[in-house]
């Protein structure tokens, strides 16, 4: 019952929106996928104009994305946030995969699924780092609040990354491409098109698929993600571009993950 109660709210918020903002053209990309991203859409207009949550669309119009200068990345990430998903009405899977590099303690997170109260289907890389140890004052005495958060920064430029990400869904006709996201330097890579999974309460969300790329600092850094994937249950594969497997494959720096079935309990 509460279930149903949350998607029709969820529902009802968008048809009160748009009703406000006037009739609405739905844009379809090549695949038929109603994604929504229309110049007439009024949230195009609110996410390029608003900097709400620091949305664009993408010159295409075929996806949302967050810019690279988000106000977020001031207040780094913790579990606390996660634990809020349900308050927005999103249903979520997330990855956090942990290991220490150069001197740092590194958390490279993954997201995917349904992000509910305005209806968007999407996924996320996060890159986060820590001193070793875990969370300190500006003295350098351990910081213990933030360290039983399991608290990180979100990455320093130096440390921003080269990804690319696409997601699939799977649907009743077979899986569709939603959107990719271009090759480029990245602290948080994300997408979300307007709409919903066809199995929107449904979780974990293994409907939808995650298949990145991402240019470590080095052969080493490939290697000890994977390490870190591979907690997960994730497979070395030189074929990672495969259905309803979690798989991974290096080749120098780089990694390819490709993410479906594994999630993690935040707490």
């Amino acid at each position: 019952m509460k279930t149903k109660l949350k998607r029709a709210l969820c529902l009802l918020f968008a048809c009160l929106f748009f009703a406000s903002a006037g009739t609405v053209s739905v844009f379809a990309d090549e695949q038929g996928v109603n994604n929504g991203v229309n110049s007439k859409n009024p949230w195009v207009w609110f996410f390029d104009n608003t900097n709400f949550l620091s949305f664009m669309s993408d010159p295409s119009l075929s996806y949302y994305y967050i810019t690279q200068k988000a106000w977020q990345h001031n207040f780094g990430y913790n579990k606390v946030y996660d634990a809020l998903d349900f308050t927005m009405n999103c249903y979520i899977d997330t990855l956090r995969p942990q290991f220490v590099y150069d001197g740092q303690e590194w958390m490279m997170q993954m997201w995917k699924g349904q992000y509910g109260i305005i209806l968007l289907v999407g996924a996320e890389v996060g890159i986060y780092t820590r001193p070793i140890g875990g969370a300190k004052n500006s003295d350098g005495s351990p910081n213990e609040f933030l360290r039983s958060i399991d608290h990180y920064n979100c990455a320093a430029k130096k440390d921003w990354m080269n990804m690319t990400m696409t997601l699939y869904e799977d649907t009743e006709s077979g899986e569709i491409k939603r959107f990719t996201r271009p090759w480029d330097k990245y602290w948080w890579v994300t997408g979300f098109q307007w709409g919903t999974t066809e199995s929107f309460f449904i979780g974990p969300r293994r409907h939808c698929r995650m298949y990145v790329t991402i240019e470590m600092k080095s052969n080493e850094m490939a290697k000890l993600y994977g390490k870190a994937l591979e907690k997960y249950g994730f497979k070395y594969s030189e074929n990672p571009h495969q259905q309803y497997k979690d798989l991974y494959k290096i080749e120098g720096a780089k990694i390819t993950i490709n993410w479906q079935q594994a999630t993690e309990s935040v707490w």
